[in-house]
C-alpha cells in the first residue's frame, strides 16, 4: 500500500509540475498581451484565469479566442473551465479552426497535416467540435471529422493530470451494462481483450474513445504536449497493451509539439 501511495505521489508531482510551469508561463503571456484575469476557482483568484465581468461566451471569444481565429463555430458548449487560459477545448479551438473553411470543412493545410499521419480525407470532410456520435454515453470529442466512410475522433490534452477515470458506482455501472458491453461485443476488433467493467471504468475515458474504433476506416487521435508526462504515459501504456496490432496504427498518438508551426501567436500562448 506505501509502495503505491508514493507511486501515486511521484505522478502528481511530475503532472503538477508540468502544469504549474505552463500556468506560469500563461500568467506572462496574459501579461504582456494586457488580458484581464484574476478570475476565481473554488473562490480563489488565479492569474491564469480570466475575470467573468461579462458574459462567459462573450470573454472566451474576445480574450481567450486568438484575434486571427474565426469565432463562428465556438459555440454555446463551453467547458466549466473555458476562461481558463489553459483550456485544452480552447486550445483546441484556436489551432484547428483555421484548418477549415467558413463552412467547417478541412482545408488544405488540415489535409496535409493528417496525411502526414498517414490519414487521407478529402477538402470535403465535414468537421465539428464538441461531437457527440449518438451512442448513447453523452460523451463530446474535442473536434472530430468525417469523410465518406472516414471518420477521426479527438481526445485533446494540455495540463491536465491524465485521461478521465470513473467511479465504481450505480449510474457508471448501469452505462457499462446498457451501453458499453453490447457496443464491445463478443470480441471487439480494436482491443486485443475485452475489459471488464472494473478495468473499463479504471481507464474510463480512453476506453470509451477507443470502442468507437470499429473498422479501418475510424480513428482516434490522441493529441497532447510531449512534457505532459504522465499523459504520454497513459496513452503509450493503453495502446501498447490494451490496442490490438491489426488496429494500431487506428489509434495515433501526437504530439503538440511535432504539429505546431513556433511562428504563430499560438505557440506564443501555449508552448514558447
Amino acid at each position: 500500500m506505501t509502495i503505491e501511495i508514493n507511486k501515486q505521489l511521484k505522478t502528481q508531482n511530475v503532472m503538477n509540475k508540468y502544469a504549474h510551469n505552463r500556468k506560469k508561463h500563461l500568467v506572462k503571456y496574459a501579461k504582456e498581451t494586457g488580458l484581464k484575469t484574476g478570475g476565481t476557482y473554488n473562490k480563489k483568484g488565479y492569474d491564469h484565469i480570466l475575470k467573468l465581468d461579462e458574459n462567459k461566451i462573450d470573454i472566451v471569444k474576445k480574450f481567450n479566442i486568438l484575434k486571427d481565429v474565426n469565432k463562428d463555430m465556438l459555440t454555446e458548449k463551453l467547458h466549466r473551465f473555458a476562461h481558463h487560459l489553459n483550456s485544452s477545448q480552447i486550445l483546441c479551438y484556436n489551432f484547428f479552426r483555421p484548418m477549415l473553411t467558413d463552412e467547417g470543412r478541412a482545408n488544405k493545410q488540415l489535409i496535409e497535416l493528417l496525411g502526414s499521419k498517414d490519414i487521407t480525407i478529402k477538402e470535403s470532410a465535414e468537421c465539428k467540435f464538441e461531437y457527440n456520435d449518438g451512442m448513447g454515453d453523452n460523451t463530446e470529442f474535442d473536434f472530430y471529422i468525417k469523410d465518406r466512410e472516414t471518420e477521426i475522433f479527438f481526445e485533446i490534452k494540455y495540463t491536465e493530470y491524465g485521461f478521465g477515470r470513473a467511479k465504481k458506482d450505480e449510474r457508471h455501472i448501469t452505462k457499462f451494462d446498457t451501453i458499453y458491453k453490447k457496443e464491445l461485443g463478443d470480441k471487439h476488433n480494436a482491443l486485443q481483450t475485452n475489459p471488464d467493467c472494473e478495468e473499463f471504468l479504471k481507464k474510463y475515458q480512453l476506453y470509451r474513445n477507443a470502442i468507437r474504433i470499429k473498422d479501418k476506416n475510424k480513428y482516434l487521435i490522441l493529441l497532447y504536449p510531449e512534457g505532459n508526462e504522465v499523459v504520454d504515459k497513459q496513452a503509450d501504456r493503453f495502446v501498447q497493451e490494451k490496442i490490438s496490432d491489426e488496429f494500431r496504427n487506428n489509434v495515433k498518438k501526437i504530439h503538440w509539439e511535432e504539429i505546431v508551426d513556433k511562428s504563430p501567436e499560438l505557440y506564443r500562448k501555449y508552448f514558447e
